[in-house]
């Protein structure tokens, strides 16, 4: 009886925590301090570009990272921007990766698989498990938010390593194509 009042204390404390967290991202992105603060590393060199990269992940953080990274094109090659910041998203994307990957409860995968996403762990298991990054691929590549395709990744155990090297190279070609555009037009 004592653990079950335990564990419920434990998952009460867990969730004032994430709505204590959403709550403050709430009020960053509706304040714009995000914003600003992302806006402002357009100043602060390769340091700044990484950072960026790491923001450029997120769906509530991407459009001020972008024109953040836009605006290094004036003084950085477009190269070593799409390479820095392709670093800093994959951090960004790893962290994702990582947390639904290692720490996503059974429940939890359970609630997903009846979401309708057992095909893909089907399809990850099958002659054509070459499709499964391609698809993921597309989804990172695309307008989507990169959170659902990293999330598909995540919850079908992915290799580590081939994740990394499938987020860098998406996000750098994706990057060099933006800065490369940006820098023509700046």
């Amino acid at each position: 009886m004592d653990k079950t009042i335990k564990k419920r204390n434990i998952n009460t404390v867990r969730i004032i925590l994430i709505l204590i967290s959403i709550a403050l991202a709430v009020y960053m992105i509706v304040s714009g301090r995000v914003h600003e603060f992302i806006y402002s590393l357009g100043s602060k060199g390769l340091i700044g570009i990484y950072i960026s990269g790491i923001f450029y992940e997120y769906a509530v953080t991407a459009a001020p990272a972008t024109a953040s990274l836009i605006l290094f094109t004036k003084t950085v090659n477009p190269f070593l921007i799409s390479l820095i910041g392709a670093l800093g998203t994959v951090t960004g994307d790893y962290i994702i990766f990582y947390i639904i990957k290692n720490k996503i409860s059974k429940k939890t995968e359970k609630f997903i698989d009846s979401m309708g996403v057992k095909w893909i762990k089907k399809l990850k298991n099958t002659k054509y498990s070459f499709l499964f990054p391609l698809i993921v691929g597309i989804i990172i590549a695309s307008p989507l938010p990169d959170e659902i395709g990293i999330s598909l990744l995540g919850i079908t155990h992915y290799d580590s390593k081939k994740f990394i090297l499938l987020s860098f190279v998406l996000n750098f070609l994706g990057l060099l194509i933006i800065t490369g555009a940006a820098s023509l037009l700046i």
